[in-house]
């Protein structure tokens, strides 16, 4: 919008494409989760990165902003900066949770870090990187954020989705990629049929754009839990509590103020390999942003069935110690205060935009 003649390309989503950039590659091809699966794809993201360098010799762009992805977006950086183009890198790598080299190598390789988190800050500008905190995009992409929940948006909710009127509503949110879904999915079901035993609960699975609908269906093929499409947000304001494979949407539950317990189960050997580098103590961004667990969390074995549906039960359960959801909801209000205020995007373009006039 600022400057509708800029040309724009790169890997990316439909949001991108929309937006007016020229995508090469879309970003779902690139969304490989764990060791294995990077290992297995490597062919692709050679000719990935080949088609990209052709790209960028062709038309020598003027910046470039990296977005995420680390395993890929730090080994192209090198290539970029050897040409000449000051880099922007948005979405910090986890420098936090990995080790420290992934930060030093990002010294003298990109020219302004623009982190969503703000203690991110101090772990760059102790190694000397140019950083800045722009806010969480999270904060402009998320609608009603203050809006209390009214009665009448809940009876229409359980009625456009065939819900009981009174139950409880469970959201399931299993991931955004297909190995997720198909790892964590049948765990939540089992865990949602354990529970209806002693309880009525009204489990409301969120469909994530990125994974054919056809997996969720696989796995649901009596209907006895609908899958929902492009209400996520909706049922996570609306839900009494949630059920969150780790990730962004842990963080836009958290947004909502709704109870939820953080769930992942990745391949033994991704998860080894990870016990060996990640060296904090939590895998929610909640509990990381915060610096301690205050919501629950269950990982590989401790990810069953019978957990699930506890930790769920006493979510839901008015015996259940108070205490604890009062931590949680005091977390989720701490963790709102950390993350600043909508315009993150518009931070981003002003800092490349600097970066654009230092080079003239």
């Amino acid at each position: 919008r600022r400057n509708p003649d800029a040309e724009v390309f790169g890997i990316g989503g439909e949001a991108m494409r929309r937006a007016g950039m020229e995508i090469l590659y879309p970003a779902d091809e690139l969304s490989f989760m764990g060791f294995l699966e990077v290992v297995r794809h490597l062919p692709f993201i050679a000719k990935v990165r080949a088609g990209l360098l052709r790209k960028v010799d062709e038309l020598r762009p003027q910046v470039a902003l990296l977005i995420d992805y680390p395993g890929f977006n730090l080994r192209f950086a090198p290539v970029l900066k050897s040409r000449g183009i000051p880099i922007g890198y948005y979405v910090s790598p986890q420098v936090w949770a990995w080790a420290k080299g992934r930060v030093d190598r990002m010294r003298g390789l990109v020219d302004r870090m623009f982190v969503i988190f703000p203690f991110e800050v101090p772990i760059y500008q102790a190694t000397g990187v140019p950083v800045e905190f722009v806010g969480h995009p999270l904060l402009e992409e998320l609608e009603r954020l203050d809006v209390p929940v009214s009665m009448e948006e809940e009876k229409a909710f359980r009625l456009r989705h065939g819900l009981d009127a009174n139950a409880p509503i469970v959201a399931l949110l299993p991931g955004s990629r297909v190995q997720e879904v198909t790892r964590i999915l049948p765990i939540l079901l089992d865990a949602m049929e354990r529970l209806r035993r002693v309880r009525a609960v009204a489990a409301v699975v969120a469909a994530a754009t990125t994974v054919p609908i056809e997996l969720y269906e696989r796995f649901i093929r009596d209907n006895s839990v609908p899958v929902i499409s492009g209400e996520t947000h909706e049922l996570q304001r609306i839900a009494t509590c949630a059920v969150v494979a780790s990730g962004t949407a842990t963080l836009e539950t958290a947004l909502y103020r709704t109870p939820m317990v953080i769930v992942y189960r990745t391949s033994m050997v991704t998860y080894w390999i990870a016990r060996l580098f990640v060296r904090i103590p939590f895998i929610g961004l909640v509990n990381i942003a915060v610096g301690r667990g205050a919501v629950p969390e269950l990982v590989q074995r401790d990810f069953t069935a019978e957990s699930v549906a506890r930790e769920v039960e006493l979510l839901l359960s008015n015996d259940s110690p108070q205490a604890s959801r009062r931590k949680m909801l005091a977390a989720y209000d701490e963790l709102r205060s950390q993350l600043g205020s909508p315009g993150a995007s518009s931070r981003v373009v002003d800092g490349l935009e600097t970066l654009l006039r230092n080079q003239r």
